[in-house]
């Protein structure tokens, strides 16, 4: 959308009488937009760019939103947790072994696309779930 100068903004307050006819502010570049543009991020699989959740998903599960373990093969893992990850597809059954939180079980998620191993849906219950999703193996566009 094209945005009228503030020259015109000031003729259309002058002849209108009305401020903020198209609900303008006077920094198009306000610190608040960026901060909502800077919430509204996607993250997209780094291998076929299929959008996978969204970084106001974030959540802090065991103290922190990004966390580093070791699988019992000794295979490191950076994972940040999700409220939603919508662009994963739930594989197999629910495991509690080797669980890296407390209580949960998971189970592995893949691409909705193309099926890269993104990471983890850990659930307690029905109701109460997260995602672990593997740092490197996603991005940003």
């Amino acid at each position: 959308m094209h945005l009228p100068t503030f020259r015109f903004r000031q003729q259309l307050e002058f002849l209108h009488g009305f401020k903020n006819e198209f609900n303008l502010k006077a920094n198009p570049l306000d610190e608040s937009d960026l901060e909502h543009k800077e919430k509204d991020k996607h993250l997209y699989c780094k291998a076929c760019n299929n959008k996978i959740t969204n970084e106001n998903q974030k959540i802090a599960m065991g103290g922190k939103i990004e966390n580093t373990f070791f699988n019992p093969h000794g295979n490191l893992f950076q994972v940040c947790c999700f409220k939603e990850a919508q662009g994963c597809h739930i594989v197999g059954v629910s495991s509690s072994e080797f669980s890296w939180f407390p209580g949960y079980s998971w189970q592995i998620v893949n691409c909705l696309c193309c099926q890269n191993h993104l990471g983890w849906l850990f659930s307690k219950g029905l109701k109460t779930y997260f995602f672990g999703l593997i740092i490197t193996r996603l991005k940003q566009k």
